[in-house]
């Protein structure tokens, strides 16, 4: 039996219905409203394409400077290798800056190494071999310390200390449960509090970033160039294993627009806490406070320390070689990603002052209000295209159904007529979000070329072709829609699970939550 056909006259008005409709939603995107939020988010991607710009214009300058130390060392190379009077003399002279290069790097003070691990993820070993394998022309200590001697990652650890690096400059440390800070600064404290005498500075790293072979000796250069700095820092770059999810590079993009402040200047006055490289003796004595405030319900280990820094006007290094890959697993669950970003919120709420308090809270606050500052203009814009399409899809039935000459009143079908401003808006939102995406895009290639240059890889492993960038797009919107909803659950909701362990806070302070109160 055929179905009989819709009757031309019902489709007519079904037509004209959508098309009403369509050019209405268009005319309420022309509100006034809608053109300030538009407005504002062209002008934070313009603030953002800058800071983009700016921090690869720091990075490229590093480059650079690698470039030509390479390039001055072969020249020496080749000088000394031919017979000229005058290369003779030049390489001769360059041996001896060498010489005396090497003499300063092994009177190098002695350093220690403290890595709080828990768990074996993908990228462990990987991480693991690249921090042992690191260069250093002084004392050197390891000390790896976990909350059991029952952690999965002690057994790997064990065997790639035991048949490939020093046994002797190593040393696993069980640190055991606390109940009144995060585990992590627990494990920090006891390696801290057990670094040898003998050693000068204390470096504090995170195990899921791959450092290059010559951070050390260039991390403690930098302090010992400048004595008026307190300690030194340093930030990952985060690369998505190739054929990655959307919430993958959501989590990958969160940290994108924070690592313009890692990047900008010599120093800065924020802390990065998978690396902090400290004078021991400031830390053994607490001679600003730091331990203290970490041992009283401290979760946030760097916010903590960044507050001290700026209350005692203490000065922090960011050389532009302190950047780090940070690979990141291939997949994220929603669970996985709500925690992930649960975590990097929740210290917001998290304080050692009052004075520190109204930072983090202020932090939250403009947190929250750019992420929907640039969320809101791109879904108006994505709306009115998708509207535009549509208007343009029922263009022969409307040209079919009502004559000729109608259909083609083209600032009545893009919302233009009467609507000047909220095009305006619109096309130079789109200006600066085109150029938000071209300096992210550039900065990530000089990264990457920065990577290439510190740990002498070819292109090919430098990671950039795993980079999918309508993903890491989607991930951005993705991670920006969500953030001020996280951020509210975050800060109404006491409680977090990091690393197996919950932890609750109240007043600032975190307290570890035992299996029977939860």
């Amino acid at each position: 039996m055929r179905a009989n056909p819709i009757p031309l006259q019902n489709l007519s008005a079904l037509c004209t219905i959508l098309i009403t409709a369509v050019q209405r939603v268009n005319q309420s995107l022309c509100h006034s409203l809608i053109c300030f939020l538009q407005f504002q988010g062209a002008f934070c991607c313009l603030v953002l394409a800058c800071g983009w710009i700016w921090a690869g214009c720091m990075r490229l300058k590093e480059v650079r400077r690698l470039q030509a130390q390479k390039l001055q060392s072969m020249s020496h190379k080749l000088a000394a290798r031919h017979g000229a009077s005058a290369s003779i003399a030049i390489a001769t002279g360059a041996l001896k800056q060498a010489s005396q290069a090497h003499d300063t790097k092994a009177c190098l003070p002695g350093l220690t190494v403290v890595l709080p691990i828990q768990g074996l993820k993908a990228h462990s070993l990987l991480n693991w071999q690249s921090q042992l394998g690191m260069h250093y022309a002084g004392p050197l200590e390891y000390l790896f310390v976990t909350q059991s001697a029952s952690d999965p990652a002690l057994p790997v650890l064990s065997e790639l200390i035991s048949s490939d690096y020093e046994a002797a400059r190593t040393q696993i440390i069980i640190s055991g449960p606390y109940s009144f800070c995060s585990q992590k600064i627990h494990n920090l404290q006891r390696g801290i509090l057990k670094a040898s005498k003998a050693s000068k500075y204390v470096l504090c790293l995170d195990d899921d970033v791959q450092l290059h072979p010559g951070f050390l000796e260039m991390a403690v250069g930098h302090m010992q160039a400048d004595s008026a700095a307190f300690m030194l820092t340093g930030y990952p770059f985060d690369i998505a294993d190739p054929g990655a999810g959307v919430l993958t590079y959501a989590a990958l993009a969160y940290h994108l627009p924070l690592l313009i402040a890692f990047s900008v200047s010599h120093s800065t006055s924020f802390v990065w806490g998978g690396c902090m490289l400290f004078p021991l003796e400031s830390m053994v004595h607490d001679s600003f406070g730091i331990m203290q405030a970490w041992r009283e319900g401290g979760y946030s280990d760097d916010l903590i320390v960044a507050a001290k820094c700026a209350q005692h006007e203490l000065k922090i290094l960011c050389p532009s070689g302190a950047i780090f890959p940070q690979r990141l697993e291939a997949r994220y669950s929603w669970e996985q990603y709500w925690n992930y970003l649960r975590r990097q919120l929740y210290v917001m709420d998290t304080y050692a002052s009052c004075s520190n308090k109204r930072f983090n809270l202020a932090l939250m606050l403009i947190h929250c209000y750019l992420s929907w500052a640039v969320v809101f203009p791109i879904t108006s814009v994505v709306l009115r295209l998708s509207l535009w399409v549509a208007e343009l899809l029922l263009l022969p039935s409307q040209e079919i159904w009502d004559g000729p000459g109608t259909s083609w009143d083209w600032l009545r079908i893009f919302g233009a007529q009467g609507c000047y401003v909220g095009m305006l808006s619109g096309i130079l939102f789109w200006i600066a979000i085109t150029t938000a995406v071209l300096a992210l895009y550039w900065m990530t290639g000089v990264v990457l070329l920065l990577f290439r240059e510190l740990f002498s890889l070819d292109e090919s492993n430098s990671g950039g072709d795993s980079f999918n960038w309508v993903k890491l797009w989607l991930g951005f919107y993705l991670g920006n829609t969500v953030l001020p909803c996280c951020m509210l659950y975050t800060y109404l909701s006491p409680w977090v699970e990091w690393g197996g362990i919950w932890y609750y806070k109240r007043k600032g302070r975190v307290q570890r939550l035992l299996p029977h109160s939860l």
